[in-house]
């Protein structure tokens, strides 16, 4: 029984061991670059979510291995209005990357022929939304799982998942430090934010990998992630 556990929990256990290594040794990094913003950062947003994507995908393809004991199941309903939730905190980071916010306070349409301005004040925004809502589709719409239960693929996609999860993850605590630091957000306020926020966006996806795969243990070594930052 005790091997059949550790089987089931060892890509969570891989997966957030590495993520906490990273965490301490690139939380100051990425945050001093992200806190300038610039088209670099919103291609490694971009390239990073479109990863963390791909691991929704896939992780919604997985079968469910045995009884996990999960109980805590979100809804198609829940699960749309936290894909939604997501899709605009991240159209906002890319946004703020490519530097939108200060363009728009500083450029205004008359300083703009028709051209630029519909580029900057409609299909930039558009765009960028349109790829924030993939999220959707890939966390709330039905999907069927096709990844044998204890195959040797269904362990390697799992460890991918939670990787490409804890990527994304990274660089969002990341992002909500600079901006804490730039609206000089400190103390305990600080940490529950950032709490409040990550786990709104992060926790949907473990949780649908506790129901498939390792139960409520799953749960502990991301949140260790959590009491790490």
């Amino acid at each position: 029984m005790r091997g059949t556990a550790v089987s089931r929990i060892w890509p969570a256990l891989v997966a957030d061991g590495l993520g906490l290594l990273l965490l301490f040794w690139l939380r100051e990094p990425l945050r001093a670059l992200l806190a300038q913003p610039s088209g670099q950062n919103s291609l490694l947003l971009i390239g990073v979510y479109l990863l963390f994507l791909g691991s929704i995908f896939w992780l919604r393809r997985l079968e469910e291995v045995g009884q996990t004991g999960f109980a805590l199941v979100l809804g198609q309903r829940s699960r749309t209005v936290l894909a939604v939730l997501f899709a605009l905190v991240m159209m906002t980071a890319i946004s703020y990357q490519f530097g939108y916010f200060d363009s728009f306070m500083r450029v205004g349409p008359a300083e703009l022929d028709e051209g630029a301005s519909s580029s900057l004040f409609v299909y930039a925004p558009s765009a960028w939304l349109f790829l924030s809502l993939c999220y959707v589709f890939a966390l709330a719409f039905p999907i069927a799982p096709r990844v044998a239960a204890g195959s040797r693929a269904h362990d390697v996609t799992a460890l991918l998942v939670l990787l490409g999860c804890n990527a994304l993850f990274l660089l969002a605590l990341a992002q909500l430090r600079a901006l804490a630091d730039l609206f000089a957000v400190t103390g305990a306020l600080r940490l529950v934010l950032t709490w409040l926020l990550l786990a709104l966006l992060f926790a949907p996806p473990r949780l649908i990998y506790a129901q498939k795969r390792g139960g409520w243990p799953a749960l502990a070594s991301f949140l260790a992630l959590f009491v790490a930052i």
